[in-house]
């Protein structure tokens, strides 16, 4: 695939992965979920270390987030696509109740980076759900 400079698309719209996220973990759609990762994708923790490595870790990690059985949204803040490539930013809101059943809200901001499949779907790369946080002291080590 020859890329151009006519190929890049800046967007502040719901990336379709964002959508497709939000629709599985509200539809408690675990294979759907994981399978909006690359077999060998990686997602990173709230510090920016490995927390899984490839599809069948980071369902087990997809999976624990999946028995708050919250409600999730998240919002764009930018896509930018070159080609079938993108790197997004998302703000994340997930709520919940806890184990008292009091509400919970969770709420954190991504970067990402993803390719378009073959079949049109994007698939995550690289999700960090934390990356877009202001650095901490526990981030800096």
């Amino acid at each position: 695939m020859n890329t151009t400079l006519d190929d890049l698309n800046i967007t502040l719209l719901q990336h379709p992965l964002h959508a497709n996220t939000v629709t599985a973990y509200n539809n408690r759609d675990l294979d759907h979920w994981a399978d909006l990762y690359h077999k060998e994708a990686v997602l990173l923790d709230s510090v920016g270390k490995q927390a899984a490595v490839g599809r069948d870790k980071i369902r087990l990690a997809l999976e624990r987030f999946l028995a708050l059985n919250g409600e999730m949204k998240i919002e764009t803040v930018y896509a930018i696509e070159y080609g079938n490539i993108t790197v997004l930013r998302g703000v994340i809101e997930l709520e919940y109740k806890d184990e008292t059943g009091t509400l919970q809200k969770m709420v954190t901001e991504s970067i990402e980076v993803a390719t378009l499949g073959a079949d049109g779907i994007w698939r995550f790369k690289i999700d960090h759900p934390y990356g877009a946080l202001p650095r901490t002291a526990e981030t800096q080590s």
